[in-house]
């Protein structure tokens, strides 16, 4: 995956299109929660991840599937441009990628039909560049769907991340999108609600959610507007918050309200030495769930500071520790039969894992041949925050807790 994004995008066609806005609609969550961390991650450079560059190929080759099967492009457009965007992915890869966005284009294909049946007007936009200025000052961003009939809209945004489960319920990069979908139609159709749905196919997670279209414009106005105003000034508080992690912040590692956040266990020093309250062992769990994610944050920004040269008082770069590993399996497997080994002695067979067998067979196969084969357990207990959507877990010990025997 060794593409940039603008090449990318150069081989779908739509190279002219700008790439990020300032006000980003993928990092309003960071700039409406904290409006300075546009300014703080200024100073620092942008490195695309191997996932981002997953995501956009996906988004890439969906975008291509959508338009040859809406007649936008012709099919020898379609086959050459998918050519050069696969030709780096491994045979693995590229199967899954796919698998998924075939899963994407059906959803599309389905909820525009749906719309079709109810307005044989409906419009459908792919990859569109959706502007909402009028709210957050330059700002915009490219909605993968954008469906419309007479009286709503409806967003489609595939995330084909499988690390964090994305909730579209009052998520705001959605709701960005819904603004600038507001712009284009508001004025010709009478919208009245919004509708808002995350397509996340590597993690079985489709997600709704619906708004009235004046609830979308008063949010715009009473909560964007000013915060986005601060952002794009540089002015304005630095919090912390659950933004900081899940909008991958690149200034946590300096930034001193993530530090001071993970400071403050050492309130604690000066208690009275007696047990700690409910109340305080929760806090000091809230503060440890996330003490990893700091540490680790800071350990790879001086990683990185050292490995591009810099000098810090006190460190310096040394060899980790290695594993050994063999060179050439194949020499290996020659050299043990040349001395008499068996095979069953060398090679360990092994069916496939359940993720990697939907891979090879595709979701609908997989379905109709393995799943009834296919158990889950119930998970071992774990903690979790009382907003968590699963039900929470009853133990056999407390089920017969009040029976009396």
């Amino acid at each position: 995956m060794g593409k940039t994004y603008k090449n990318i995008k150069k081989i779908c066609g739509v190279e002219n299109m700008s790439e990020h806005a300032r006000l980003s609609a993928s990092s309003s969550k960071k700039w409406l929660n904290c409006p300075l961390s546009v300014t703080l991650e200024g100073y620092f450079e942008d490195e695309e991840s191997t996932y981002a560059k997953e995501g956009t190929i996906a988004h890439a080759l969906g975008e291509l599937k959508l338009k040859v099967d809406l007649g936008r492009i012709t099919r020898s457009d379609y086959c050459f441009k998918k050519e050069n965007l696969l030709k780096d992915l491994t045979k693995e890869e590229e199967k899954e990628l796919e698998n998924y966005t075939g899963d994407y284009v059906e959803f599309v294909t389905e909820t525009y039909n749906k719309a079709l049946i109810n307005c044989e007007e409906a419009e459908i936009l792919i990859e569109e560049r959706l502007d909402y200025s009028k709210y957050a000052k330059e700002g915009f961003g490219t909605g993968d769907v954008v469906i419309c009939d007479y009286d709503s809209i409806e967003i489609i945004d595939l995330k084909y991340g499988k690390g964090v489960k994305v909730d579209a319920f009052e998520n705001s990069q959605l709701m960005l999108y819904g603004l600038g979908a507001l712009e284009i139609y508001g004025d010709l159709f009478d919208i009245k609600t919004v509708k808002m749905t995350v397509f996340q196919p590597r993690l079985d997670n489709i997600s709704t959610y619906e708004i009235a279209t004046q609830d979308l414009l008063k949010w715009g106005k009473e909560v964007v507007f000013d915060k986005a105003e601060q952002a794009f000034d540089g002015i304005g508080d630095c919090n912390y918050g659950s933004h900081c992690d899940e909008g991958f912040c690149k200034a946590k590692p300096l930034c001193k309200a993530y530090t001071k956040h993970h400071t403050q266990v050492s309130k604690y020093k000066s208690m009275h030495p007696s047990l700690l309250t409910d109340e305080e062992l929760v806090d000091i769990y809230d503060l440890a769930l996330s003490y990893d994610k700091w540490i680790k944050s800071i350990k790879s920004y001086i990683l990185q500071e050292m490995l591009n040269g810099k000098k810090l008082p006190g460190l310096k770069l040394v060899e980790g520790r290695s594993n050994k590993t063999f060179t050439n399996e194949e020499d290996i497997i020659k050299a043990l039969k040349d001395n008499g080994y068996k095979k069953s002695d060398y090679i360990v067979e092994k069916i496939i894992s359940i993720t990697d067998a939907e891979k090879l067979l595709g979701k609908a196969k997989f379905e109709e041949i393995l799943s009834p084969f296919i158990i889950k357990p119930p998970g071992a207990p774990t903690i979790a925050k009382i907003e968590d959507k699963r039900p929470e877990y009853n133990s056999p010990e407390l089920d017969f807790k009040d029976i009396e025997v």
